[in-house]
Formats: structure tokens, sequence, C-alpha cells
């Protein structure tokens, strides 16, 4: 089995942080979820996740 993991994912603009992040991690088949309030960093999260293609 597989697992995707990362840990301190960050990304400045300037001197503003977007984006500060816990642990996360997930294996393969498993569905994971993100969640939050507009603006909360979502979408840039997806965007710094590396993508595995076969």
């Amino acid at each position: 089995m597989n697992t995707l993991e990362f840990d301190s994912l960050y990304l400045e603009f300037g001197l503003h942080r977007v984006l500060s992040s816990g642990h996360m991690a997930c294996t393969t088949g498993q569905i994971v979820g993100l969640w939050g309030r507009n603006g909360s960093g979502k979408l840039v999260r997806f965007n710094k996740t590396p993508r595995i293609e076969n």
C-alpha cells in the first residue's frame, strides 16, 4: 500500500504567508476531502500537492 504524506507545507508571497500546514497523509484507495472558509487556501494546498501518474 502506498502513502502520500507531507508535513510543514507552506507558501509565501512576499511577506505574506498564504499557506501554513500541519501534517496530512492518505493511503491508496482512501478518499480525502478538504473543507474550509472561502480564501482559506484549499486550492493552494491542492495545487502544491505533487501529481503522480502511472
